[in-house]
């Protein structure tokens, strides 16, 4: 029996920040800053934070848009910082990771058949969410 897989499986390229990763993994002394990682070990105040959010019951997913409470923080330190008020209701979200943030925002905002220019050298995930 064969099971048959979507076309587009095909077009699908792999990750080039996963194929530098897999290279860095067989080396020796390489700082893994190709995920935007430090060499440092996270500092003791972030572990303590993560354990009292745990303790305190916070592992269940939220609003789909962030918490309430971190989208009107970060309004109002941009609104401190650039004098702009954004509504943090409808004008502020917060994603997983940065390739989410632009991954979202290019399919926003570019269509199929649309030009993208980008700088080089780059990011390759950048680039990779424009194809």
């Amino acid at each position: 029996m064969s099971v048959a897989v979507a076309p587009g499986l095909n077009q699908i390229q792999p990750s080039r920040i996963r194929e530098l990763a897999n290279v860095a993994f067989t080396m020796e002394g390489v700082y893994a800053l190709h995920f935007g990682e430090s060499n440092m070990p996270t500092p003791q105040y972030i572990k303590d934070a993560a354990a009292q959010a745990l303790n305190d019951g916070w592992t269940f997913y939220s609003e789909n848009a962030g918490l309430p409470a971190l989208r009107a923080a970060i309004a109002q330190k941009y609104a401190d910082l650039h004098g702009v008020a954004l509504d943090p209701a409808g004008e502020i979200v917060i994603t997983a990771s940065g390739t989410q943030a632009l991954n979202l925002t290019i399919r926003c905002t570019v269509d199929p058949g649309d030009e993208a220019l980008i700088l080089s050298p780059n990011w390759p995930n950048g680039s990779e969410i424009v194809r």
